[in-house]
């Protein structure tokens, strides 16, 4: 059973006291049941991703590892001309697919991924050096494509410069130097305006662009009655007193020796950080019985105190729960009412990788020369027209 908050006493006799004093007592509780929530749903989900890196990490890997295999097998097939242009297309449009899923993938942190696009790269300028086509032969709209894969949009190159690429390939060298000094530019510029202070009329005319609901002033009476809490002279008696109780000097086992010490931390950093939560939490575990009499404004003082710090519980337990970690992903996606249904969908998401896996092996292995490869090519862009045909608008004529 958890113990109560401090023996606060109320100075004013009025009929007020002793609710104000049962509210506090309320707080304090749900306060513990939010921590012991938080707390409970963090090991969680630090269990279970502990499970998943046994159970189902080597087949995530492994299959990051088939992924690579596949984009290195791939790139040898770059500079065969017996292959048509769409063919050619594809393919690159294959090898580019593959290499975004590594570089997105989770847990590729193994594969060496700039290796293998530098690989790729190499190939696409070694195979446009060893047949460098006429300006007549030169597909803009295939190379605009092409540039805008590799870059992500981000290089902008015009008809004349996209010729005397594909005829000179050794120029793609000043291009990508041009655009990381761009960017490199454009990063300074922008460190440069968020350092720029606001002018108070700047300042001013900013907060005018929202309504009242969006753009709040503080609660100066908040503030005043928070301070007013962490200078009194009740707060102070509580700091000094855990100060002496919880000194490194006064443990005689190493081992508490070593706890006192991070305690002693941790109420420094609160009186720091006039975190006047921390210093009444510490009194209450460290110090049973005690007893102390506030007025009436700051009894208020710590209810708001605790009132928000269950709101800043609520927001830490959203955060837990939705916040990008790797962990927290995992957790989202596997986690069921029983460590049975979890234990079983770890299993059909490796039986799902497992499939996967044997699929694109046994593909991998018919792709041994140039005619196969087409032969799979055909039917991977077959497959892309059928089923960009069934979003096509049914009014527009057929191409």
């Amino acid at each position: 059973m958890s113990k109560s908050i401090i023996n606060i006493k109320q100075s004013d006799t009025s009929p007020a006291a002793d609710p104000l004093l049962a509210n506090l007592e309320i707080l304090w509780k749900k306060i513990e049941k939010h921590e012991k929530r938080n707390a409970t749903l963090e090991t969680k989900i630090k269990t279970l991703f502990d499970q998943f890196t046994i159970d189902v990490l080597p087949h995530e890997q492994r299959q990051c590892q088939q992924i690579a295999t596949r984009i290195r097998h791939l790139i040898k097939f770059i500079n065969k001309k017996s292959l048509s242009e769409q063919q050619q297309l594809e393919l690159l449009n294959w090898i580019e697919h593959d290499i975004g899923a590594i570089e997105q993938h989770p847990f590729s942190d193994g594969l060496d991924i700039m290796s293998i696009r530098k690989s790729y790269n190499d190939a696409l300028i070694s195979s446009t050096k060893n047949h460098p086509p006429n300006e007549a032969d030169v597909d803009l709209d295939q190379m605009r494509m092409m540039i805008d894969e590799l870059f992500d949009g981000l290089l902008h190159l015009n008809d004349d410069e996209l010729i005397a690429l594909a005829q000179d390939p050794s120029l793609m060298a000043q291009h990508i130097e041009n655009l990381q000094q761009e960017l490199a530019q454009e990063e300074i510029e922008e460190e440069m305006f968020n350092e720029q202070a606001f002018t108070d009329e700047e300042a001013e005319n900013f907060s005018d662009y929202f309504n009242d609901d969006f753009f709040t002033q503080p609660n100066k009476s908040n503030d005043n009655g928070l301070e007013k809490l962490f200078k009194s002279s009740q707060l102070n008696k509580m700091y000094k007193r855990l100060a002496f109780l919880l000194h490194p000097d006064k443990a005689k086992e190493p081992d508490q020796k070593i706890k006192n010490t991070a305690l002693m931390h941790q109420l420094s950093d609160a009186r720091k950080h006039k975190d006047a939560f921390t210093i009444l939490k510490l009194y209450q575990q460290y110090v049973p019985e005690a007893e102390f009499t506030f007025d009436d404004e700051t009894i208020l003082a710590i209810d708001r105190l605790l009132q928000q710090k269950v709101q800043d519980l609520n927001a830490q337990h959203r955060e837990i729960k939705q916040n990008d970690e790797l962990p927290t992903l995992v957790w989202r996606r596997f986690s069921a009412r029983s460590k049975k249904l979890t234990a079983l969908n770890f299993l059909h998401h490796v039986d799902a990788l497992e499939d996967e896996y044997l699929n694109a092996d046994n593909l991998l292995t018919s792709i041994k020369t140039v005619r196969a490869l087409g032969k799979v090519l055909t039917l991977r862009i077959e497959q892309q027209n059928r089923l960009f045909s069934r979003f096509r608008d049914p009014f527009e004529p057929p191409f």
